[in-house]
């Protein structure tokens, strides 16, 4: 059974409802202002997930004895 990377799809909803919510409300040029501290924000939570996803995978190996 393949197994969902819930990380990954929860990283673009959360990013998806973020920028939609700057975009509505107009906050476009604060956006293009700090674009460099969202690079960096995006960049520490995509390693923190993928820590935690490569953490999930070894204890399902170590459970199933492989």
């Amino acid at each position: 059974m393949k197994h969902i990377p819930y990380f990954d799809i929860l990283f673009v909803v959360i990013c998806a409802g973020v920028l939609s919510f700057i975009t509505y409300f107009g906050y476009s040029k604060l956006l293009s202002q700090f674009s460099v501290i969202i690079a960096i924000a995006s960049y520490f939570i995509g390693k923190y997930a993928g820590r935690f996803e490569l953490r999930r995978k070894l204890n399902e190996e170590n459970n199933t004895g492989r």
